[in-house]
């Protein structure tokens, strides 16, 4: 009886040099050795940290590091760490259970959303400290760093909420929800002065608004309220958008 692909790729893993391999050079590499229709080969089914729709969680090997790229691992390794997929049903990706020192634990709903705040938690203690590497190490200044600023932002507005993230990466119009899918758009700015930039034509997908500002190596919230509140301190910008004068926070206040 011929060896499983799981076994080929356990093998191929195995005497390989470099225990990193994107996907398709793995993919690639093992059809070649054993003759296997490529397609047939599907790294993600192996991995501590994803499960597939349909696939059962036994003895993985792999860790998905990122997108097209895997990790090996081995059997029986004590992965501690999330595990992310689609659940029967749903298309969309959610936290389905997690690792603890070898031993896996699958997690029904409450416990999904409890695990994706912890997440949350850790990814915004992350990107903080990337930050403090970009401004003390790197010599960037935070205004060069917007994209970055904006995910803290996101994750601090979820953190303090309670809430999630928008499932999608280029949700349209909002950024996070909470309670009953109160919908929030979400701006981060690094500039001391100035305006934040508010779309006007995705104004009707948005309930309300929460303003960041990174100063003093945090990010606090200076304004939050609903669109209709907002929307009065801002001045309109060439009919396209709103645009919020970060002086006026001192007038609005900040509201959690």
């Amino acid at each position: 009886m011929g060896q499983t692909i799981k076994e080929c790729v356990i093998e191929y893993c195995e005497s390989s040099v470099s225990k990193l391999f994107m996907r398709s050079d793995l993919i690639d590499g093992i059809a070649k050795r054993f003759g296997i229709n490529p397609g047939s080969i599907i790294p993600s089914d192996y991995c501590y940290n994803r499960l597939n729709a349909g696939i059962r969680m036994a003895q993985p090997f792999l860790e998905r590091i990122g997108h097209g790229e895997y990790k090996y691992l081995g059997k029986g390794y004590p992965y501690t760490g999330i595990v992310s997929g689609c659940r029967k049903g749903s298309g969309s990706e959610r936290i389905v259970g997690h690792w603890s020192v070898g031993e896996y634990v699958e997690s029904d709903a409450e416990a999904s959303q409890r695990d994706e705040g912890e997440i949350i938690s850790g990814l915004y203690e992350e990107y903080m400290r990337i930050l403090t590497i970009e401004q003390d190490v790197l010599g960037s200044k935070p205004t060069e760093c917007r994209a970055l600023i904006g995910r803290i932002g996101e994750f601090k507005a979820v953190m303090e909420l309670g809430g999630r993230m928008a499932q999608l990466s280029n949700q349209r119009g909002w950024d996070v929800s909470y309670a009953n899918d109160i919908r929030v758009s979400v701006k981060t700015t690094a500039q001391k002065s100035g305006f934040v930039s508010i779309s006007k034509s995705t104004l009707d997908l948005v309930d309300e608004i929460r303003i960041y500002q990174f100063r003093d190596g945090n990010v606090h919230c200076i304004a939050h309220g609903q669109v209709h509140e907002i929307i009065p301190l801002c001045r309109e910008w060439q009919g396209r958008s709103y645009e919020f004068d970060i002086s006026k926070a001192k007038v609005f206040g900040i509201r959690k």
